[in-house]
This record gives structure tokens, sequence and C-alpha cells, in this order.
């Protein structure tokens, strides 16, 4: 069984080798903070999910196992 350490672990070296960062948030201040997750892309440095820290570490993981869908025009 997995503890929340050893899977928030994986999940990082998880979305570091898709181009990924995990942050997790370190204090629950404002309104535009939830205490959670955010899911980073890191060549953009922008937010993919968890805008507000508002991700669960199972909503990274079901995030990082959808797969990747290209829309061509």
């Amino acid at each position: 069984m997995l503890t929340t350490k050893s899977l928030e672990s994986r999940l990082r070296r998880r979305a570091a080798r898709e181009g990924y960062r995990i942050r997790k948030s370190r204090r629950f201040d404002s309104i535009d903070n939830f205490g959670d997750y955010m899911l980073v892309e890191v060549s953009l440095n922008c937010p993919v999910l968890g805008y507000r820290y508002d991700a669960t570490l199972l909503d990274i993981a079901e995030f990082l196992e959808a797969p990747e869908v290209e829309y061509f025009r």
C-alpha cells in the first residue's frame, strides 16, 4: 500500500519525465489557495491543473495517465 509521501514521490518523478512539475501549497492563507497541489508545464511555466492549488494527488495521477490529445485543423 502506498503512503501519501510515496505516491507524491512517484508522481513527481512521472511528471518530471513528461515535462511537468508538481508544486505543493505551503500554506492556506488566501481565497486563491486551497492548500493542495498544482501541476505546472515546465517549458511554459504555466499551470495546467490546480490553478488555485486545488488539485489532489489522484487528480494529478489521472491527468498524467490520460492519453495526450492533439487537435489538427
